[in-house]
Order: C-alpha cells, then structure tokens, then sequence
C-alpha cells in the first residue's frame, strides 16, 4: 500500500489540492450557474442580438418609408394601390392573376 501512495506525486497528496479540485468540480459543473448555463446564455445572447439587427434594419426602413409618406403624391399613389381608394367619380377595376398548379382547372 506504501508502493502505491509514493507513486502520487507530492502535491497531489496533498489535503489542498483534493479541496481544490472538488470545489472546482463542483462549480464547473453541479452550481446552478455552472457552463451549461453560461452556455445557454451566451446563444441566447448571440440570437437577441441578432434579432436586434434585423429590427434595427426594419426601423431604417420603416423610417425611409415614413419619409416616403411625407409627400402627398407618394401617399395617394400608395392608397390607391394598396387600399384600393378612388376619387370621387372614378370606379376602380381589381384584374387578379389565378395562378393554378391543376392542369384541370387552367384555361384553353
């Protein structure tokens, strides 16, 4: 049993170094802030970043398009287009493309 204890090196024998391993051990892996959950945080992070990103670039154009707005040609041709608004004494004519993928139901 001696034989055997000589073979580990000295500072391993040591009460300290036991402690120390047990303790970092534990925090590396069994503590509730352990590097699972440092994981999970630093993904989280990277895709909340990301997200703002592209809502920081949805704003820009949010914006641009607002300035877009600020001309009333702009907002009327909009209307028209989009919300299908008219002028008095004007009749607004909807022209549809069906687009079909069954070969039954497609025009000769």
């Amino acid at each position: 049993m001696k034989q055997w204890i000589e073979k580990i090196p000295l500072w391993a024998r040591n009460q300290y170094f036991f402690s120390g391993l047990a303790f970092l051990v534990w925090i590396s892996f069994f503590d509730s802030y352990n590097f699972i959950y440092h994981y999970k945080l630093k993904s989280k992070k990277e895709d909340l970043q990301q997200e703002l990103s592209r809502l920081t670039q949805e704003t820009e154009k949010n914006n641009s398009f607002i300035q877009l707005l600020q001309n009333p040609e702009f907002a009327e041709k909009y209307a028209r287009e989009k919300f299908f608004m008219k002028k008095e004494g004007e009749d607004i004519f909807v022209i549809e493309d069906h687009v079909t993928s069954d070969p039954e139901n497609e025009l000769p």
